[in-house]
């Protein structure tokens, strides 16, 4: 059976029998994988000191004769981030855990790009957060409807999306908001207003329901 060289980021562990797990990892090769790593609950497994989220992972794996692969080596790199943000990007790992799809190739790549903004943006989870969803296509630009593309004044947020009067009623969305954001995502070291903040967590929370995912907990 053909065996792969990659890199990867550990998204979750499930427990699998007596002593085993299947891993969820993002790849550097083949996007999301589920692997199954045997014995790494046995106290003397070589796999066990290895096994570290947000850290890169150095992996390699063959293909089984179902869908699931197994692990063959294991080995811990580097930390991808600092310890202080450990817990908020655990949450990203949850979030991309459902927004991306097997074997899609850029999948390991947004999620460290997500990462770096976790680290260096003032208001470090919303930013990142707002990066996934946008990248998977679920956002749009706040200067114009995201159903008929008019740029009228005010837009409203409604139904997890930013529209025109025409188009939809709900929360203004008011031109110091929207360049907020816009500046937050651009890298402009700003701090946001607490009233800000909380909308954008609103936004956000908005799509994650309108898509069936669980809230997210920013605090």
């Amino acid at each position: 059976m053909s065996e792969f060289l990659d890199q990867a980021i550990l998204l979750r562990s499930i427990p699998y029998r007596e002593t085993s797990c299947i891993l969820h990892l993002l790849t550097a090769r083949d996007g999301r994988l589920s692997l199954l790593v045997r014995g790494v609950r046995k106290k003397k497994s070589v796999f066990r000191s290895e096994l570290a989220p947000l850290h890169l992972l150095s992996l390699r794996w063959k293909k089984g004769r179902s869908d699931l692969g197994y692990v063959q080596e294991l080995h811990r790199l580097k930390p991808l981030l600092s310890e202080e943000n450990y817990l908020d990007a655990l949450k990203l790992n949850s979030l991309a855990y459902v927004l991306f799809p097997e074997r899609e190739p850029m999948s390991m790549s947004l999620l460290c790009e997500a990462y770096a903004l976790l680290e260096q943006r003032r208001s470090g989870l919303l930013v990142a957060v707002w990066y996934l969803l946008a990248k998977h296509g679920w956002l749009g630009e706040l200067h114009h409807c995201w159903h008929c593309m008019a740029e009228d004044s005010p837009l409203l947020w409604s139904q997890a999306s930013c529209c025109c009067q025409a188009c939809g009623q709900g929360m203004v969305l008011s031109k110091g908001l929207c360049l907020s954001i816009e500046f937050s995502m651009r890298g402009d070291n700003i701090r946001l207003s607490h009233a800000y903040t909380l909308n954008w967590m609103q936004m956000i929370q908005d799509i994650l329901a309108q898509h069936g995912l669980k809230r997210l907990n920013f605090e």
